[in-house]
């Protein structure tokens, strides 16, 4: 629900991809030598192979605008390269699909590099609906139960194979958001994508409708309406679509108490309180706001911990923060 800008994240990412090449017995360095080793059967498998081989670090750290377009030239060029036509409702992979997610190794990638690249990325909570943790819970060989950071293919590796490792193609997400995008086709105008070449933009706002009034008045709790919308009209679209994709509204309007809560608070820490507060304990003021909110309170910090954005534009929206 908040954008990374990239800027900030591909010096880390590099970093660790050169340090994996570095190393010829790294799994990222066999990956390579795989391709390498493959010899397509047509021109379009060749050229595949060739764009992947001429730059892997390259390749590797492709941006989603970069994915996008390279998507878009296939679709054009050879658009069943990869992925059949539905057959009898089911979608196919073409044998070529296959090869290329069996000499990326994804599997073995995700086992081996998966938990490392969400840590890099500083990603917590899941940034599709962002109330929960981007982990998972898996059964591990030794029939022991581990958590492990869930990632998510924003291009659909059954569709773009050829993606299936590069990592600004890896979203940390939950299982449910994962599951309900599924292999849908997406794009970059209409779907929230992580990470952004541009500045930042708060697309997405969280919002009350009247609901400290009627909640005061009531005290009925049930009154209490949450909304999820667009700040800047020209990202309607994305915003719809993103609801409609994970049902955010229908989500978080089973977590009122958490509003009841904050409407609580913002009853009795006016700034004169907080002002108190930070004298007393000698905290500096936004750590006052932090604790007495219970989250986060600064928006860079949305993804370290599940429900920080909603909680954060409640807070604003009934004045407990600015």
């Amino acid at each position: 629900m908040h954008k990374i800008k990239i800027d900030t994240i591909l010096p880390i990412f590099e970093d660790f991809v050169e340090k994996e090449l570095d190393n010829d017995n790294s799994l990222l360095s066999k990956i390579k030598a795989n391709i390498e080793n493959y010899v397509g059967s047509n021109k379009y498998e060749k050229l595949i192979l060739e764009h992947i081989r001429k730059d892997f670090k390259a390749f590797i750290l492709q941006s989603p605008q970069q994915q996008e377009s390279f998507i878009r030239q296939w679709k054009i060029d050879k658009p069943n390269l990869f992925f059949c036509e539905k057959i009898k409702g089911i979608d196919k992979k073409t044998p070529f699909c296959k090869t290329i997610l069996n000499k990326l190794n994804y599997t073995i990638f995700r086992s081996v590099y998966g938990t490392k690249i969400s840590k890099l990325s500083s990603v917590k909570t899941c940034p599709y609906c962002n109330a929960m943790l981007a982990v998972n819970v898996i059964r591990d060989r030794d029939d022991s139960l581990k958590a492990r950071l869930q990632l998510d293919h924003f291009f659909p590796k059954s569709r773009y194979p050829y993606l299936s490792i590069s990592l600004f193609n890896l979203i940390p997400s939950c299982a449910n958001c994962n599951h309900s995008k599924g292999n849908n086709d997406v794009n970059l105008d209409n779907d929230f994508h992580l990470y952004t070449e541009d500045t930042p933009v708060e697309k997405f706002k969280f919002k009350l409708n009247s609901a400290d009034i009627i909640y005061t008045l009531l005290n009925n709790p049930n009154k209490i309406d949450i909304s999820f919308n667009s700040t800047i009209p020209k990202y309607n679209k994305m915003v719809n679509s993103h609801k409609n994709n994970y049902d955010i509204e229908g989500l978080y309007n089973t977590q009122k108490d958490i509003v009841e809560e904050l409407i609580w608070k913002s009853q009795i820490y006016n700034q004169s309180t907080i002002s108190d507060l930070s004298i007393l304990t000698g905290l500096p003021e936004k750590n006052i706001k932090r604790m007495v909110i219970g989250n986060y309170i600064e928006v860079e910090d949305i993804h370290k911990r599940p429900m920080a954005k909603f909680m954060q534009d409640i807070a604003k929206d009934l004045g407990l923060l600015n």
